[in-house]
């Protein structure tokens, strides 16, 4: 393979030797990737020490990295940093104001996520009855489930008026740009919560304990309140959901009377 590079950054999964092959036959002068023996003694690898074990957002690690590239330059600039916000195309801002045309007279939007690929979760008709034990809880609030076509799970259609569901196609902007519409959301740990943290809207996250520092949502400084869950979580799982309920319900009142 061609080189061509003169630095690069190894993220996601750093440590498979089928990464660290690829990364080798771009012959770049430096490569900058989080510790591992397996490149620690390798000339042209840069490893990044830091404190695996203590809690910290992933997104951390990705910005140590890029300060690994020039230290002095990356700590003069990065406070006078300005990032644009994420913007859709009109498409996708046409596709979610056709979708949400029929519902325009509710102001409060909460979107519920019940999809994701982590075992620390509840199941998809308890989310169900979720969406419509709050739907009968604030009638004046719709309710969006969050789903895409390709799931083999679907919803079925629901009796609440204030209930609907968003099978979304393949782009990603779409979501997105609905996301960008929410004033709350309810989720698994997936990609919604950080496209949620973009928007810097409130989240209400059911997460395993072990990695809600590392990859639970909040990142940018938005409320994200966990419901973390352990290995054995389902010994109590109706306690678990009670309370997760519960907090959902309390943290709806309180956001509609801000």
């Amino acid at each position: 393979m061609g080189g061509g590079f003169d630095i690069l950054l190894a993220l996601g999964e750093y440590r498979k030797k089928q990464l660290l092959e690829l990364l080798t036959n771009f012959n770049a002068r430096k490569i900058i990737i989080p510790f591992s023996l397996r490149t620690l003694f390798k000339p042209n690898f840069s490893n990044l020490f830091y404190h695996q074990f203590h809690p910290h957002r992933e997104v951390f690690r990705t910005v140590q990295l890029v300060r690994k590239i020039d230290k002095k330059h990356f700590d003069k600039n990065i406070k006078s940093l300005k990032i644009p916000p994420l913007k859709t195309l009109p498409e996708h801002k046409g596709f979610v104001d056709e979708f949400l045309r029929p519902y325009e007279k509710y102001k409060f939007i909460v979107g519920i996520n019940a999809f994701g690929n982590g075992a620390y979760n509840f199941l998809a008709k308890d989310f169900a009855a979720l969406a419509q034990i709050l739907a009968s809880t604030f009638p004046a609030v719709l309710f969006v489930m969050m789903n895409y076509k390709a799931n083999p799970i679907t919803f079925r259609g629901f009796k609440e008026k204030n209930i609907i569901i968003f099978d979304n196609d393949d782009e990603i902007m779409n979501l997105i740009e609905l996301t960008s519409r929410l004033n709350f959301l309810i989720s698994v740990d997936t990609g919604n919560v950080h496209i949620a943290d973009i928007f810097k809207i409130p989240i209400l996250e059911v997460i395993a304990s072990k990695i809600k520092g590392k990859w639970g949502g909040g990142s940018f400084g938005n409320e994200c309140v966990y419901l973390p869950l352990k290995k054995n979580f389902v010994h109590r799982y109706g306690v678990h959901w009670r309370n997760f309920t519960k907090t959902a319900k309390d943290m709806i009142a309180r956001l509609l009377k801000a």
